[in-house]
């Protein structure tokens, strides 16, 4: 059984219920709206995929985005568009997959096809985890940050 959770706000919830119910797949989708942190590490625990179809446009994109490296830490397979930080994150076929954005039909592959291969969408998760622990652990910022505070008093 598949259902889509989709957690947070936005302008296009109305438009989304819409192509929802015209579509006759409302038992298969459910909006959770605005969660805590702590609620929204639940459901990364429990999914089997997160998808990040984030778009670019004349004001910009996403820089990266907290919930994609989140969904990654949990070890949770990930679906990306090539956009913004995004790309620069999820390494396509080795820490998840990245799909050009605006085609739907590349994204409902990208999905459909890591339903099907569970042992794929298990290692892209292993993978993305460990690249987030890796590249993103506390004491690697912290490295970081100390060679730019080196690099500014010299």
């Amino acid at each position: 059984s598949i259902k889509l959770l989709i957690i947070g706000e936005g302008p296009y919830r109305q438009i989304l219920e819409k192509k929802i119910s015209e579509n006759k797949v409302k038992k298969y989708v459910e909006f959770l709206g605005s969660l805590s942190s702590n609620e929204v590490a639940k459901y990364h625990n429990y999914a089997d995929i997160f998808i990040m179809p984030s778009l670019s446009n004349k004001t910009g994109t996403e820089a990266l985005g907290l919930a994609l490296l989140e969904a990654m830490s949990s070890g949770c397979a990930v679906v990306g568009t090539d956009v913004g930080g995004i790309k620069f994150v999820v390494k396509d076929g080795y820490n998840g997959l990245l799909v050009k954005q605006k085609d739907s039909k590349e994204l409902v592959e990208a999905i459909v096809g890591l339903l099907k291969d569970k042992e794929k969408a298990k290692k892209l998760g292993k993978n993305a985890a460990e690249f987030v622990r890796m590249e993103y652990s506390w004491s690697k910022i912290s490295q970081e940050f100390m060679k730019i505070y080196s690099e500014l008093t010299k």
